[in-house]
């Protein structure tokens, strides 16, 4: 009978040992996530990797400002199993500043940087697949908050790009529509977003969700956390 009892608890602590967790890599607007972890009730407990500015260009590129490539990989090579969840959610710096300076730069079409981030983010993504990492998911980019004539950090160290939040936001559609198929063709998850995100009468971001700090480009964490929470539990749950 101690028998028994003795292999049924070691079966027990070994299936929450061996469980998988749920990882998170992003910039600065995947902290929404350590909101989730200290205010509510989650089923997993989400390890979260946010570094900000982090762009879906520089995933490929060990020489990126942000260092986001060797942070990633080197979280994702110590800490993660094949098994794991691993969430990742960049992209709005690249819609709302990187692709249209870049264009600008190098004297090229907002199209073909568009291709170049969606490229750069599939390559290192197609990677974490071939090393045998079965639970990749893709979550969509969130709209651009930085309406016309707006002041902040964020806004002033973006002023090279003048252009309207109305032509940032359908960028940021098409480039979700990207990710989206990016997630099909290669059998990632994929956490549909924007679609809570978006007001129907302005196709731009709802204004109440928007944060009470007027200088802070991050969407509310005390309105934006219940939407995403609910969003990642449904694709957790699948």
């Amino acid at each position: 009978m101690g028998i028994l009892i003795f292999k049924s608890l070691l079966n027990f602590f070994s299936f929450f040992k061996s469980k998988e967790k749920v990882f998170v890599f992003g910039d600065s607007h995947a902290r929404v996530f350590n909101f989730i972890n200290a205010n509510f009730k989650v089923k997993y407990k989400l390890d979260v990797t946010a570094v900000g500015g982090a762009t879906a260009q520089g995933l490929v590129n060990p020489r990126s400002k942000t260092n986001a490539l060797k942070i990633f990989k080197e979280k994702i090579h110590l800490n993660c199993k094949k098994n794991d969840y691993l969430f990742f959610f960049i992209g709005e710096v690249d819609c709302g500043f990187v692709i249209w300076y870049r264009a600008k730069k190098y004297n090229e079409s907002v199209d073909f940087q568009l291709e170049r981030s969606i490229n750069n983010y599939k390559e290192f993504l197609i990677e974490l697949k071939k090393n045998g990492f079965k639970n990749i998911f893709i979550i969509e980019t969130v709209p651009p908050t930085i309406f016309d004539g707006h002041e902040g950090k964020i806004a002033h160290e973006r002023r090279e790009v003048n252009v309207s939040i109305k032509k940032r936001t359908e960028l940021t559609n098409n480039y979700n529509k990207r990710l989206e198929k990016l997630a099909k063709e290669n059998e990632f998850g994929f956490v549909k977003l924007t679609t809570d995100l978006i007001d129907n009468h302005t196709g731009l971001v709802k204004l109440s969700l928007l944060n009470d700090d007027k200088t802070d480009h991050h969407l509310s964490n005390k309105k934006f956390a219940p939407i995403i929470n609910k969003l990642m539990n449904d694709v957790l749950e699948k």
